[in-house]
C-alpha cells in the first residue's frame, strides 16, 4: 500500500498486487501454452481447447479474489471519504462523510501458534461505526501505523 497523493484537498492511498497478478499471469500462461502445444503439435484440437478452458476456469476466479486494485480517497473539498475497488468482473465504491470520519487507528491480529507475527491494517472510524478497513488483509510491519497517523494528521491539518 502506498500514499499516491498527499496534498491539502488530496489524500490517497492506493494499494495495487502486482506481483500477486504477474504470479497469476505466469500460472496461467502455463495451461495455455500446453493447450496450444496439444492443438498445433500433437494435433489434439479438442484436447488443448479443454486444456486452456479448465486452466481459465479455475485461474479466472483465483484471479479475481487475489487481484484488486483498491483505493482509499479522502476528498476534503467535496468532503466525503471513498473507498474504491477495482476488479476484472467490475468496480465498486463506498462513500462516507469526512464530516463523520473522527480518526485512523490500527486493529492488530496477534502472532499465531505457527509463528506469524503480529498483523496489522488500518481502520478509519465513522461516527456511524461503519468503519473502513484498508487494506482488506493484514500485513506485517508499521506501515498500518504510518498510514493512520498520516490520516489523522491530514484529518487535523488546514
Amino acid at each position: 500500500m502506498k500514499t499516491s497523493e498527499n496534498s491539502d484537498d488530496l489524500l490517497v492511498f492506493e494499494e495495487t498486487p502486482w506481483g500477486v497478478a504477474a504470479l497469476l499471469l505466469g500460472t496461467f500462461a502455463l495451461p495455455f501454452v500446453g493447450g496450444l502445444y496439444c492443438i498445433f503439435a500433437l494435433d489434439r484440437v479438442i484436447f488443448g481447447v479443454g486444456v486452456i478452458a479448465v486452466g481459465a476456469l479455475v485461474l479466472l476466479p483465483v484471479f479475481y479474489v487475489f487481484v484488486r486494485r483498491t483505493q482509499l480517497v479522502f476528498d476534503r473539498p467535496g468532503g466525503v471519504v471513498r473507498k474504491r475497488v477495482q476488479t476484472i468482473f467490475g468496480d465498486s465504491e463506498t462513500i462516507c462523510s469526512l464530516r463523520a470520519v473522527r480518526g485512523a487507528e490500527v486493529d492488530t491480529l496477534s502472532p499465531t501458534e505457527n509463528g506469524k507475527p503480529e498483523r496489522h491494517r488500518m481502520v478509519v472510524r465513522t461516527a456511524s461505526g461503519e468503519d473502513i478497513r484498508f487494506p482488506k488483509q493484514y500485513t506485517p510491519g508499521g506501515g498500518a501505523q504510518r498510514n493512520a497517523d498520516l490520516v489523522n494528521g491530514w484529518l487535523h491539518a488546514v
